[in-house]
């Protein structure tokens, strides 16, 4: 129920996610974007939605995804709640996945790494 209930509070910030600013690129040429228009703070946490261009296509062929993730600036911790993965770059063509996250498990931002860039980009908002 409370995946369900999490599901449909997460359904307009899917619908006005449009401002996409691009974070960084690792060495396998996946780039990674934030939608500052999704940010939302609750304390220490932001919630937000960010995106994934893969460099190459996917073991599942896909070439893009959407996550829904929530960090917590204090504790430097991250936890992805909702995934979308798309066959073609932007999240555009084919929806093939999605899902909420099964796992309620934070994991430690570690230094000098992508997340740690977003982070600081979602943090300081």
């Amino acid at each position: 129920m409370k995946k369900l209930l999490f599901i449909v509070l997460m359904i307009p910030l899917l619908a006005n996610a449009s401002n996409w600013v691009y974070v960084d690129k690792n060495s396998y040429g996946d780039t990674f974007f934030v939608d500052s228009q999704s940010t939302q703070r609750s304390g220490n946490s932001v919630t937000f939605w960010e995106k994934v261009n893969y460099g190459t296509r996917g073991k599942y062929g896909d070439l893009s995804a959407k996550l829904n993730s929530t960090i917590n600036c204090k504790t430097r911790e991250k936890i992805n709640r909702y995934s979308m993965f798309y066959d073609d770059l932007d999240n555009t063509g084919k929806l093939t996945t999605s899902g909420a996250t099964t796992s309620e498990q934070w994991e430690p931002i570690a230094p000098d790494t992508i997340t740690e860039g977003i982070m600081k980009f979602v943090c300081k908002r």
